[in-house]
């Protein structure tokens, strides 16, 4: 990712209630000088065929420019996420 000046934090979240797997995601953060009472956090569903990976350009200068948090993560059975690759799993993994 470009140089923004704030941090990246690679997290799993769960488990799930009904599957027990987790869900891999990474948090990016602005510059700690930038970060106040009311900073906001985006949470951001990637698009079909990308990852994670694929994405930390966009998710650094969104943290970076505005100034917010950025959770993003990999679908259930995707990447570093556990569980099966089903729509009702993804409704659940942002649920």
């Amino acid at each position: 990712p470009p140089r923004f000046g704030g941090s990246v934090e690679a997290v799993k979240v769960g488990p799930q209630k009904g599957t027990g797997s987790f869900v891999a995601a990474l948090i990016y953060r602005p510059r700690s000088d930038r970060v106040h009472s009311n900073t906001r956090t985006i949470l951001y569903s990637h698009g079909n065929a990308t990852d994670v990976g694929a994405m930390s350009y966009m998710q650094a200068v969104l943290a970076g420019c505005l100034e917010v948090n950025v959770v993003m993560y990999d679908y259930s059975g995707y990447g570093a996420s556990g569980g099966v690759a089903l729509e009702s799993n993804t409704y659940r993994d942002v649920g």
